[in-house]
């Protein structure tokens, strides 16, 4: 019967230690080691319909160097100035284009730089 018992005591406290380191892993969250490895959702940072996330896509990555270049030459080519903007040739589509690229990939590529920083920041606590 003491067997028995001890059989029993020892059960109930193994199940004891497991349900605690169990909550010892919940309260800890996962910290990702790798920054190349995390997932990027563009919809939190994009206003995108779902289904349409092709198209969308497309349409922001015309449009917004598009836009990029044309407000960099308002303001730093033309100086502000509706007069000088509007000597400006702007039928070269792709060269104000590829002008907004460059300034929007300079600009991305600075805020990754940024969340790189604060990836290291979180991981070494």
């Amino acid at each position: 019967m003491s067997e028995s018992n001890n059989n029993q005591h020892n059960s109930i406290y193994y199940n004891k230690m497991l349900r605690s380191n169990e909550k010892k892993r919940s309260n800890n969250p996962v910290k990702e080691r790798n920054f190349s490895s995390r997932k990027i959702d563009f919809s939190r940072y994009l206003i995108v319909p779902s289904g349409y996330e092709g198209i969308v896509y497309a349409l922001y990555f015309i449009l917004i160097p598009y836009v990029v270049g044309i407000t960099f030459l308002f303001f730093y080519v033309a100086k502000a100035a509706y007069t000088n903007f509007a000597l400006l040739d702007l039928s070269s589509v792709f060269i104000v284009w590829a002008i907004g690229y460059e300034i929007t990939g300079a600009i991305i590529l600075f805020f990754i730089f940024l969340s790189f920083i604060k990836h290291l920041q979180n991981t070494s606590r």
